[in-house]
């Protein structure tokens, strides 16, 4: 995997109402900070804090700062951080983290009383072979995350019927303007339904004859109606993937 340098890291300045800008380049990098626990820069151009362990909570029931103690919180945090991978971390999560039915209703604020919870959950790490249970504070404070992503994953695997956690599928969906393939496939067989002829030297290209340019095989394919509609610049990046030349007459008279 690529790995960027922290010393690699650059804010670039954004002003109020504008739209930022990244190469994706830059995309790479603030990808792989978000996973590694880094510092980064989102696409607002706000800087976000590299994730820190925090110790254990001290609590009187399960005893979690006796059994996390910094030097196993520390092991946990890195092990964590290292997978680099945002699956891998609602797998690890999901994992250790089991649903439970509530047993005893205590009375709790009016929010809680008009709102009630349907199930309780249990946290665990897994210590030299044996899983250890520990409250939610202390899972979180020491895998260094936040609340929320603790629930996104748990809404994941809740909505599986078998408890399969599905892939994220942030930033892969396909641009809303993408050319489709039967568009695509309509202007190559419209510039392909035109005469060529092969090269004198011997050469795999095939020129068009003199009388013809990109412009009046655009007009032809339009007021014809050969097919979808598109744009002259994406007829004319079509016609330079076809493999087609132009006639040396007719370069520079597009």
């Amino acid at each position: 995997m690529r790995r960027f340098g922290e010393d690699t890291l650059q804010r670039t300045p954004v002003k109020r109402g504008e739209k930022r800008k990244r190469t994706r380049k830059q995309k790479e990098e603030a990808k792989y900070r978000r996973n590694s626990g880094l510092a980064y820069e989102n696409s607002k151009g706000e800087m976000t804090h590299e994730r820190k362990r925090r110790a254990a909570h001290t609590c009187s029931i399960r005893r979690c700062h006796e059994v996390i103690t910094d030097a196993v919180g520390d092991a946990i945090f890195s092990e964590y951080w290292a997978q680099q991978d945002h699956d891998k971390r609602v797998l690890y999560v999901v994992n250790r983290v089991e649903c439970c039915d509530i047993k005893q209703r205590r009375p709790r604020s009016q929010a809680e009383t008009k709102h009630p919870k349907s199930v309780s959950y249990k946290y665990y790490f897994d210590l030299n072979g044996e899983r250890v249970q520990v409250c939610k504070s202390t899972f979180l404070d020491t895998l260094g995350e936040t609340d929320g992503f603790l629930r996104t994953a748990m809404m994941n695997r809740g909505e599986s019927v078998w408890g399969t956690i599905h892939e994220d599928r942030r930033g892969r969906q396909e641009p809303p303007h993408k050319l489709k393939e039967e568009t695509k496939s309509a202007v190559l067989a419209h510039i392909e339904s035109f005469p060529s002829y092969e090269s004198e030297n011997g050469g795999e290209e095939r020129y068009l004859p003199s009388n013809l340019n990109i412009t009046k095989m655009y007009k032809d394919y339009q007021e014809n109606d050969r097919g979808p509609k598109v744009s002259y610049s994406t007829y004319e990046r079509l016609f330079r993937l076809s493999g087609r030349k132009l006639s040396r007459r007719e370069v520079g008279h597009l």
